[in-house]
């Protein structure tokens, strides 16, 4: 059951319509009242140093609140080899090279789950590092940007 009351779960999947039955929304980067979620894709490569200085920020920043930061990012100079990235607190597992891009997906994509009261700041702070991201609504037919 979600917190405003309906039964079905699936209704909240990013594959599945958000419209169930009833006139209320849901916020699919919500996890709870104490963690959020931000996604992310880019079109632009990914400066590697950028990307390490805007992981060990969020790392100083919010420790063990820095939940899940996972990601399939393109590396400049490496347009065919993307990297997978799985961040949890303080630990960031190696970077895994991927031979080519997985089918139907062609940019660079990146979520955060943060927890905690500051938890916001956190989509400012990577975009900070990385200005090429762009925020994005999961599930949405066309990645539909958030202002």
């Amino acid at each position: 059951m979600c917190a405003n009351g309906c039964a079905s779960t699936a209704a909240h999947l990013p594959h599945k319509s958000l419209s169930h039955g009833h006139t209320h929304s849901h916020d699919v980067n919500r996890h709870g009242d104490t963690a959020s979620a931000f996604c992310f894709s880019a079109q632009q490569p990914f400066d590697p140093w950028a990307l390490e200085n805007a992981i060990g920020a969020l790392q100083a920043s919010f420790g063990r609140d820095l939940l899940r930061m996972k990601g399939l990012v393109e590396i400049q100079g490496h347009p065919s080899s993307p990297r997978v990235l799985h961040v949890v607190g303080h630990v960031a597992s190696p970077p895994r090279l991927l031979d080519g891009w997985p089918e139907g997906i062609n940019q660079s994509r990146l979520i955060l789950i943060v927890a905690g009261p500051g938890r916001a700041a956190a989509a400012t702070m990577v975009q900070t590092f990385l200005p090429d991201l762009i925020a994005f609504i999961p599930g949405s037919a066309g990645r539909e940007a958030i202002a």
